[in-house]
């Protein structure tokens, strides 16, 4: 058994053991690393473990980093503010003695933990502090069989990074908001968010956003943007691409709705007002009626001025009833002409979250909280789960139209079981959905 493991060992163990780089993985006096804006910086400061650095490595000229698995954190004393030390002959796997490689270091502050996250390369942190250095090309010391190479210093020499960087906080992320003015929408953020401009999309299903050709004009310490409602819909955000790539911490916009006379199938698409109030949305229609499915049966709520406001059944007054994005209503429209709604407010999910809503065993009646049409409603960004004999039933205006999907008889059928198309979505729909178990429904924007 003692010579088996020794045989294993020369064979599986000694590249490893003597193929192994060495770095000192430390800066120097001139090589400080600072955190603040783009526009301010101080050295860093705080106890040992406020701040962490990584080493990442590629090979040269490729820009292909990655982390290399060495970690270190600040000095933690007073008079050394803006040094890390990880120490000296810090062993590299996978970067063999003599060997050049890129290298460049990433910090981070410890509100972010104290692991290194591969994705903030691609997608920096939204809170906190991190940055990257600039790369310098160097050979790692070590044995290689041969002969000993000196270890060569991240910070050192003329193939180093010559230079400290900056950990950088987030760009901080403006509120814009959206109201109504008469045939017209205001859109308005602060003033105080330099470099941001307005961009608009009519699809939130695509990553793709153009910059709005309106220009603001400052209104109370504001810019404000006013634009007819000229689109079906239409989403906007503010960006800061010059140095950032910021975005605003919220996404608003507007879609109007066909409402033909008698019963609609409806949702609320955008997030408004305090409670999403028939009142804060912009249902107060006389006459109009609002029904909203509940335990097998629907609560009743009328707009009439004549009885002060909102009623319920018994005619006897009301709260408005609450609407919020993915709850599904009827909504009866007294006119003998069609005629549209336009709903505006923020936009469900926020950027860098998702939408969570539970789908209950039995019937509900819901809709999307994400303004989306999608020709299949399983599709990106709707993502309404599929679930073995789920049925979805959209409204035609008169009757249900019905479609379940059963794997078993390979997909979407309609009533009689025969193949059937995906159900599509449009924005602002409503639909019954019956869940033969509890699921989640979650989205996301691309």
């Amino acid at each position: 058994m003692k010579k088996l493991m020794m045989l294993l060992c020369l064979g599986a163990c000694s590249a490893d053991t003597f193929a192994q780089g060495t770095v000192n993985f430390f800066n120097n006096s001139i090589t400080l690393v600072s955190s603040g804006t783009a526009n301010s910086s101080t050295p860093i400061s705080g106890p040992m473990g406020s701040w962490y650095f990584a080493l990442l490595t590629s090979p040269v000229g490729a820009n292909t980093f990655t982390f290399s698995g060495i970690s270190a954190t600040n000095y933690g004393v007073v008079g050394t503010e803006g040094r890390f030390n990880g120490g000296p002959n810090v062993p590299v796997a996978g970067w063999a003695p003599h060997e050049s490689r890129d290298v460049e270091v990433a910090g981070w502050s410890s509100d972010l933990g104290p692991v290194f996250n591969s994705a903030w390369l691609t997608s920096p942190p939204g809170s906190g502090f991190f940055g990257i250095s600039s790369v310098g090309t160097m050979q790692a010391g070590g044995f290689d069989g041969t002969n000993t190479w000196p270890n060569t210093g991240l910070f050192d020499g003329a193939t180093g990074i010559q230079t400290g960087f900056v950990l950088l906080s987030p760009v901080p992320k403006p509120q814009l908001t959206i109201a109504r003015a008469g045939a017209n929408m205001v859109l308005a953020w602060p003033t105080n968010y330099t470099g941001f401009t307005l961009q608009v999309t009519t699809n939130l299903g695509s990553s793709v956003w153009t910059t709005s050709p309106s220009v603001p004009v400052v209104v109370n310490q504001e810019n404000t943007v006013t634009n007819p409602v000229s689109e079906s819909h239409e989403f906007f955000r503010l960006a800061e691409l010059a140095q950032s790539n910021a975005f605003s911490a919220n996404i608003v916009g507007y879609a109007t709705v066909g409402m033909p006379p008698g019963y609609s199938l409806l949702a609320n698409p955008l997030s408004a007002g305090q409670t999403n109030g028939a009142n804060e949305i912009g249902l107060e229609i006389p006459s109009v009626q609002i029904l909203i499915y509940y335990l097998q049966g629907y609560n009743f709520f009328s707009y009439d001025p004549s009885f002060g406001g909102w009623v319920d059944a018994s005619f006897a007054r009301t709260s408005p009833p609450s609407l919020p994005p993915g709850t599904g209503f009827f909504l009866f429209n007294p006119s003998s002409t069609a005629t549209n709604i336009t709903f505006i407010g923020q936009v469900v999910p926020g950027p860098s979250s998702t939408n969570t809503l539970n789908l209950p065993s039995g019937f509900a009646l819901i809709g999307s909280p994400l303004p989306a049409s999608v020709t299949n409603i399983a599709s990106p960004p709707i993502s309404l789960p599929l679930i073995p004999s789920m049925q979805v039933l959209t409204w035609s205006g008169s009757d249900y139209i019905y479609s379940s999907f059963d794997p078993s008889f390979g997909g979407w059928i309609d009533p009689d079981f025969l193949p059937n198309p995906p159900p599509s979505y449009e924005i602002g729909q409503g639909f019954f959905f019956f869940n033969p178990g509890d699921a989640a429904w979650r989205q996301s924007l691309p």
